[in-house]
């Protein structure tokens, strides 16, 4: 199914700089459910192929951003949108180097080191939780800002013929 939406990369789609995130996955380095367990059971059932025995986290051509402990400040990069680095709990998600680079994509594919997530069960610890939580509520709150802002747009009305755009 993820093959779809990466998919987009190969049709040069651009998105927005205000894109948010639309799927944000994340998988640790040391979920050997995932990462063992997962491959030897779609091999049983018939899978071949690298792309069929691994999971999205597990599957270096679909990664897209690592989730990293940092220390404080070290997570704003020059690119201020949610989709291309976030930081909140010590924790900074940030965009890796991909063959294929596409900015402000909506399709987010993560590993994260043991540190952070240290099993298939960790998955609701309380640190990566409050990250969780912390990603959602900026998400949500910069929607409402971009849509404040897109209503305070239309109420200044048209712009007077003649001019390049929108004054006070």
């Amino acid at each position: 199914m993820y093959t779809t939406f990466d998919s987009v990369i190969r049709n040069q789609e651009k998105f927005s700089s205000i894109q948010h995130p639309l799927i944000v996955t994340v998988s640790s380095e040391a979920d050997w459910a995932t990462k063992r367990a997962f491959p030897l059971g779609q091999w049983l059932e018939g899978a071949r192929s690298e792309d069929e025995m691994r999971t999205l986290g597990h599957f270096n051509p679909y990664l897209t951003h690592e989730l990293v402990e940092v220390g404080p400040r070290e997570c704003i990069g020059s690119e201020a949108t949610i989709s291309e680095s976030f930081g909140a709990e010590g924790l900074c998600l940030r965009r890796t180097k991909r063959e294929i680079q596409q900015q402000y994509n909506p399709f987010i594919v993560t590993r994260t080191p043991a540190g952070v997530i240290k099993d298939h069960n960790d998955i609701w610890n309380s640190r990566f939780q409050l990250w969780l939580l912390s990603l959602m509520e900026a998400i949500e709150d910069s929607s409402k800002h971009l849509q404040s802002a897109s209503q305070n747009v239309d109420l200044l009305g048209p712009p007077p013929s003649g001019s390049r755009g929108r004054t006070r």
